[in-house]
């Protein structure tokens, strides 16, 4: 239980990114950019997956597993949002283009917190 708690902020964040895919009438107005909300679910899944791998790399994990599970998890919540928005959530639609967004972010988040892990070390050595 101590060690899931040492992820709290990957909880919240993933609670606050679920309650928004979920919300039934999101009063949000996307700007006319072309493909809006796909942004908007790469950038939520850059925090997502920021926050999960910084976690990791507090709890000491790096190598392979920080990559794989940093993307991977991200990913799954991503790809299980869009199957429950599809069949539980209605109006919500789950959308194939909504889930490579989010696999996008994902690896986008993981690469922007070790770049910065590597530059911290180098700057504070």
């Amino acid at each position: 239980m101590k060690r899931i708690l040492n992820y709290w902020e990957t909880i919240i964040t993933s609670a606050v990114i679920a309650y928004g895919c979920f919300c039934p009438n999101p009063q949000i107005t996307l700007p006319s950019v072309a493909f809006a909300d796909k942004w908007v679910h790469s950038l939520l899944f850059v925090i997502l997956a920021g926050v999960l791998t910084y976690n990791m790399v507090r709890d000491s994990v790096s190598g392979w597993r920080l990559w794989c599970w940093g993307i991977i998890l991200p990913t799954l919540f991503g790809g299980l949002v869009e199957v429950m928005q599809h069949y539980f959530f209605y109006p919500r639609t789950g959308d194939w283009f909504d889930f490579l967004a989010d696999f996008v972010g994902a690896i986008i988040g993981v690469t922007l917190v070790i770049m910065e892990q590597k530059l911290w070390k180098m700057f504070t050595t």
